[in-house]
């Protein structure tokens, strides 16, 4: 069975790293705000959607999450939190006890975002099988991809 790549992304070294990790064995799929509200202002909503547990109304896309024997979630931290919209996505999807995997983007204080993470995987039926934090400056644009980066952290 294949793996699914679920990100979100606020930057555009995300949306390439992630984007440049498709595979035969990797589908990916970006997940979007239903609204497009400008960066700052959607920064400071999402970020306080995520603390109070709230999601952003995001465009469901189109996935049978059931096709994947595992699930990876990627998204850059907001306020110490996994984006509104990674929170829209795990409400309205049954990850039915899929290994998933999850990577938090970001500059530092990961480990409020990654227990966040971690919890609201398994809130959505998911077996979290552990969060990798990465730093920005980490990830350079096509230098590895998510399999990569994977086995790196020692989550393979």
């Amino acid at each position: 069975m294949k793996t699914l790549l679920v990100y979100f992304s606020d930057n555009e070294m995300i949306r390439s790293f992630c984007s440049n990790s498709e595979d035969s064995t990797i589908d990916t799929v970006e997940i979007f705000e239903k609204y497009d509200r400008g960066f700052v202002v959607n920064k400071l909503i999402s970020g306080y959607k995520s603390i109070v547990g709230q999601g952003v109304c995001i465009s469901r896309p189109d996935v049978d999450i059931s096709k994947y024997s595992s699930i990876v979630i990627a998204a850059s931290m907001q306020a110490f939190c996994v984006p509104a919209a990674i929170n829209d996505f795990l409400h309205k999807n049954d990850l039915n006890g899929a290994d998933v995997y999850g990577i938090i983007f970001g500059s530092r204080l990961f480990k409020a975002a990654a227990e966040d993470m971690q919890r609201k995987i398994g809130l959505a039926g998911g077996a979290c099988k552990g969060v990798v934090c990465v730093k920005d400056g980490e990830i350079k644009k096509n230098e590895c991809d998510v399999r990569a980066l994977l086995k790196k952290k020692a989550l393979n």
